[in-house]
């Protein structure tokens, strides 16, 4: 029923459960047309927020099922995709504490496998940050037990969320359970993070999308018309008021210290690592950086990307792809597929980070 309401509005055949409403042709207008017919539908309280929040068929019936507005899409524990059979995806924050920008792997990542984000705290209220990066693993794996109480768990992390899935997977080997996959996104333990002001938060958001912000003309930027830029492009980050992006400016703040004073412990599983090779040079860290920190193997995945570009939606379907084929080796289901690229480079997104 929502996948024809979808359809219907958009003017196209058909919609899949999780095809993007934005990647397919919305925007505003449509949006503003598509919630009334929801509403009218469905009796629920539904809004433009909550479609830019929750923008395919699958993500926006959990909504519904919910009642409407339902949880908050700042939470610590993000349903990206809460349906599957399998044991789920879950994939960490990178330093700003937003994980929407996983939201664009859920198309390359087989149906049967749940996919969830998680968040930094103190997103949307005033809360206490961690003062360590195993502090924040070990909350973040109590988080996870929620939705899976046992093993064996799944975990992925772009840049600094690399580094904190690693020391959930040592916090959950300690605790007796199984990873059998830990998924890394070209960070490397020992790199050290540059502290950011609301300027480069803001300048990132744009980034993010695939705007350049030289478009806007010389000076500061402002919420206001970064706002007006994410709306037009489509983005769920035009939800985003201006004291949350007073928050991820502290919260990327806290981060970065705690990345930086981290001293990373022993996993002795595998460890599956993509690497951006574009932004590369001589002295870049390579991935036996690893090794001291990896028991098992290191499988290196190389993609022609650079690092700030791997949440866009084409370098994301290429990790998709290389996800997908890890899982199913994992699960035995014989269906590995190659790895290749699409060019896919040019789509404004409305998910990044």
């Amino acid at each position: 029923m929502v996948c024809g309401l979808f359809a219907e509005v958009l003017g196209v055949r058909r919609v899949g459960a999780d095809d993007n409403f934005f990647d397919l042709g919305g925007h505003s207008l449509l949006a503003t047309r598509l919630v009334s017919r929801m509403s009218a539908e469905f009796g629920a309280d539904l809004s433009i927020r909550t479609l830019f929040e929750s923008p395919t068929p699958a993500t926006l019936s959990a909504r519904l099922d919910e009642g409407g507005e339902g949880g908050g899409p700042l939470d610590v524990l993000l349903p990206l995709r809460p349906f599957g059979t399998r044991p789920p995806v879950f994939c960490v924050h990178p330093a700003g504490g937003l994980s929407w920008c996983y939201s664009g792997l859920i198309k390359h990542i087989d149906a049967d496998y749940p996919v969830y984000g998680l968040q930094a705290r103190g997103l949307d209220r005033d809360e206490p940050m961690p003062s360590s990066l195993g502090e924040m693993a070990e909350d973040y794996v109590r988080q996870i037990r929620t939705v899976q109480p046992s093993g064996p768990y799944r975990l992925v992390g772009y840049s600094a969320g690399g580094v904190i899935a690693h020391a959930m997977a040592t916090r959950l080997e300690q605790m007796g359970e199984t990873v059998d996959l830990l998924g890394v996104l070209d960070t490397y333990p020992g790199q050290r993070m540059p502290p950011i002001d609301e300027q480069g938060v803001l300048a990132d958001l744009l980034r993010w999308v695939g705007y350049d912000r030289r478009y806007l003309g010389e000076g500061p930027l402002t919420h206001e018309r970064v706002t007006e830029v994410l709306q037009r492009l489509g983005s769920a980050m035009a939800s985003l008021e201006q004291r949350h992006i007073a928050a991820i400016t502290r919260i990327y703040a806290n981060n970065s210290e705690l990345f930086n004073s981290h001293v990373a412990e022993k996993f002795s599983g595998d460890l599956l690592l993509v690497v951006a090779t574009l932004d590369k040079i001589d002295i870049s860290p390579k991935p036996d950086t690893w090794q001291p920190y990896v028991g098992g193997a290191i499988e290196a995945k190389e993609i022609d990307r650079q690092h700030t570009d791997l949440m866009k939606p084409g370098p994301l379907a290429e990790i998709g792809r290389i996800l997908a084929a890890k899982l199913r080796r994992i699960d035995g289901d014989g269906r590995d597929e190659q790895v290749h690229r699409t060019d896919t480079e040019g789509e404004p997104t409305h998910d990044d980070q």
